[in-house]
């Protein structure tokens, strides 16, 4: 554990954004800062690493882990540092700290699981280590107890400036110990002076005892294999996850200011992504670039099932392609099927350079339609490179939301965070690591965590709701606001973090404070459910069945159309949902907060 560097901000106004209309999906509220965390000193490029671990400190909301790998030196001679923010105050938790002067600890961050078994999710840090120093250090990482701190493991590589630690990705139990294992990339393993010229390797690690599973190489010199990996669940049907790497072929010309993403133009390369058995390590299928500048593989990410085949399928990013020959276009990312690698889809960016792409990831559903969304960042996107993040409805591929950065490198890169705010919506971490702020040539480094839906204008949530099976009490919010008007035929309430596949009731009332002389809330301990309690009138029962996969991934949407009559404007209507859970309650079931809704 290190000095306590960073800080944190609430913010209560919104970030420049754009909001697009998207079909169904149709019009949201805007997107407004949660919180704001900041390096301390130039030069620290915090930021150039960010995840959401999950819940580390017990208090039921998602937290978040920050790498910063200069430390306010550029070219770093002290150790980097990661650092973890509480999601729900965001207060600094803890700070690591690296062991070796410039080792760009923090340049790769990860929650990876629960390695020890004591019920709290983990974390692993990334050191690739000083590029050019003699002897030349293979490269790190470090894996830190999310519940104490402790260290647990450290790995190193075994290739002097092999950049062991460039990459790290958490994708579950690959050899079948139920303990979650970790994927590591070094995408300069086998090089000779100068740095970045070897073919690059990818390593599957146990968590539970450390030893190495599989050492997977690269196919040929200057690839940059292990550029970025990512877990992506179970494309062969052996019930044991599999993981992609990718290989953008890119031979650094020297060394990047945020040591990951270089600016543009330099050596070129069309890029890779090869996907992986977790249980053999033996190759599934592999994918190159189209163009010599395409980049393919600079990012990857799991997409979930999108063609309905029964296997989830893979996001690929090509922050370069839609260019000729040398000269780069404005980026692009592909949809791999994670069958066969054959591509299923593409998004876009706008202009050359770009850099759209660079990075992705996928948020909790946000359409209904039991899948993630798809979100891009574009950190060169606009008329002063100050950076785009897309978000893309699975159900249509139209963009949700465009937030848009006044700094530098706005979007390069993100995680989705999970329901920072409590409204029900997943929330993202965007990070700016050259955002200025204080003296000297190279900047602090910002992370927004940035609610993209919200709650929309006339909506207001209120009391507490109850945990299902899933550990999560059902999120309740609007859908197809902005808010509630006379008019507005398109108007629902969605559910989620329920039980997929299971039925939920919505409750919808005119009072809040009392039912047939009975006030409320009102406990349901006297019907079974001790921990929950109604806190709205059941004037109207409305039915749904939730869609989704996994625990707490079940949503629902309930139309209720507002008819254009102008006498219903000003009228309150309360809502609250009822999830029917095989839990271990006499009567099973979970509730949402309650939703009062002004009708515009």
């Amino acid at each position: 554990m290190g000095r306590l560097n960073g800080s944190a901000r609430r913010l209560p106004g919104p970030l420049v954004v754009c909001i697009l209309a998207a079909g169904a999906e149709g019009t949201r509220a805007q997107p407004s800062e949660i919180w704001e965390f900041h390096g301390t000193a130039a030069g620290d490029f915090f930021g150039v690493s960010v995840a959401s671990p999950g819940d580390l400190d017990g208090d039921g909301v998602s937290d978040i882990l920050i790498g910063s790998p200069h430390l306010g030196n550029f070219p770093s001679s002290t150790p980097g540092e990661a650092m973890v923010f509480s999601g729900a105050t965001g207060l600094l938790l803890s700070v690591f700290t690296g062991t070796l002067g410039g080792d760009l600890f923090g340049l790769a961050v990860a929650g990876v699981g629960d390695l020890d078994g004591d019920g709290v999710p983990d974390l692993a840090v990334g050191a690739p280590g000083p590029y050019n120093p003699t002897p030349a250090p293979p490269g790190s990482v470090r894996c830190f107890s999310g519940a104490s701190g402790s260290l647990l493991f450290t790995w190193s590589g075994t290739s002097p400036r092999g950049g062991f630690g460039t990459s790290v990705a958490g994708p579950g139990d690959l050899d079948g110990d139920s303990v979650p294992d970790v994927v590591v990339g070094a995408p300069a393993a086998g090089s000779p002076f100068p740095w970045g010229t070897g073919p690059g390797e990818a390593w599957a690690i146990s968590g539970a005892s450390g030893t190495t599973l599989h050492t997977l190489p690269g196919s040929a010199s200057g690839v940059r294999f292990g550029h970025a990996v990512a877990g992506v669940g179970d494309l062969d049907g052996d019930a044991t996850p599999d993981f992609v790497v990718g290989a953008p072929e890119r031979v650094p010309m020297g060394l990047s200011p945020i040591g990951g993403l270089y600016p543009p133009g330099g050596a070129g390369g069309s890029g890779s992504v090869r996907a992986y058995s977790g249980a053999s390590g033996q190759p599934l299928w592999s994918v190159a670039g189209v163009n010599m500048e395409d980049k393919l593989g600079w990012s990857v990410a799991g997409a979930g099932d999108r063609d309905g085949d029964g296997v989830p399928d893979v996001f690929a990013g090509a922050p370069e392609a839609g260019g000729t020959f040398v000269f780069e276009g404005p980026g692009e990312v592909w949809l791999l099927s994670g069958t066969t690698g054959a591509l299923l889809a593409t998004w876009s960016g706008g202009v050359a350079v770009d850099e759209f792409g660079a990075a992705i990831d996928l948020l909790e559903d946000m359409d209904g339609d039991g899948l993630g969304e798809l979100v891009v960042g574009a950190p060169y996107q606009g008329p002063t490179f100050g950076g785009t993040v897309w978000v893309y409805g699975s159900s249509t591929g139209n963009a949700l939301a465009a937030p848009a950065g006044s700094g530098y490198l706005f979007g390069a890169s993100l995680a989705g965070a999970g329901d920072l705010d409590g409204d029900g919506w997943p929330d993202l971490l965007v990070a700016n690591p050259t955002e200025p702020g204080g003296p000297g040539l190279y900047a602090q480094g910002s992370v927004t965590a940035l609610s993209i839906i919200g709650l929309p204008l006339g909506a207001t949530l209120f009391g507490s709701g109850c945990p299902g099976s899933g550990g999560l009490a059902p999120g309740i919010s609007p859908f197809n606001g902005p808010a509630a008007s006379a008019g507005n035929v398109a108007f629902g309430v969605m559910v989620r973090h329920g039980l997929p596949g299971g039925s939920a009731i919505l409750i919808a009332g005119l009072s809040f404070t009392s039912w047939g002389g009975v006030g409320l809330p009102m406990s349901l301990a006297p019907f079974g459910i001790p921990s929950c309690s109604l806190l709205v009138s059941p004037d109207v029962l409305l039915g749904a069945t939730l869609v989704g996969s996994g625990p707490a991934a079940g949503t629902a949407t309930v139309p209720i159309p507002i008819p254009p009559n102008p006498a219903l404007s000003g009228s309150l209507v309360h809502f609250q949902w009822y999830v029917v859970d095989p839990g271990p309650s006499p009567v099973p079931g979970a509730m949402s907060r309650g939703m009062q809704v002004f009708v515009l």
